[in-house]
């Protein structure tokens, strides 16, 4: 009923608006050669986030007979941070990406320079428990990451809370940075 509505008063939300451009690509040769044509370089920002419609609109875009399967598209993504399953977003895309376009280059960084070394080795315990990570499927690539930053302090502390409801939640970590202001960190 919603589609029906939403049709009839000519109105679309934000996957339709991505479905109907595919189909619109599809049916319409001279819109598709446009489109490659005008869009040459792509660059995907948050690509573990996207889903199955998003990756095909770029295989569409890029998919020029010139590119002869090497297209200009630079993907950038972190399996570890996908994080819109729910949405339908795909981690799998990236391994997609590698098998769709031919000769591609993946350039895998491992030095973190926001994070201390304590939150990284926490943080490597945790992700080593999801079993679609990227280095199971894709050869060369090493989820061991290093903390590559000199200015941070030596010692870094990790605590671990659970609360029962989300204003809990909010509750101590507005109390937390109270704290530290009031303690004199910037």
């Amino acid at each position: 009923r919603f589609q029906q509505l939403m049709r009839k008063r000519n109105r679309y939300d934000f996957d339709d608006m991505i479905l109907r451009t595919i189909e619109a690509l599809r049916n319409h040769q001279d819109l598709l050669f446009n489109l490659q044509e005008r869009y040459q370089y792509i660059l995907l920002d948050e690509f573990q986030d996207t889903n199955a419609a998003q990756f095909e609109l770029v295989r569409q875009l890029a998919s020029h007979p010139v590119h002869e399967g090497r297209p200009n598209v630079m993907a950038v993504g972190d399996d570890d941070q996908a994080i819109y399953a729910f949405q339908g977003a795909e981690v799998g895309n990236m391994v997609t990406y590698t098998k769709t376009f031919r000769d591609v280059l993946v350039v895998n960084l491992t030095q973190n320079y926001r994070s201390h070394h304590d939150i990284i080795h926490a943080a490597h315990g945790i992700a080593e428990q999801i079993e679609s990570r990227l280095h199971h499927h894709i050869e060369g690539i090493t989820k061991t990451l290093e903390a590559a930053s000199t200015r941070l302090p030596a010692k870094a502390t990790i605590q671990r809370h659970e609360f029962t409801a989300q204003a809990d939640e909010y509750a101590w970590t507005a109390q937390a940075i109270a704290g530290l202001l009031q303690a004199g960190t910037s």
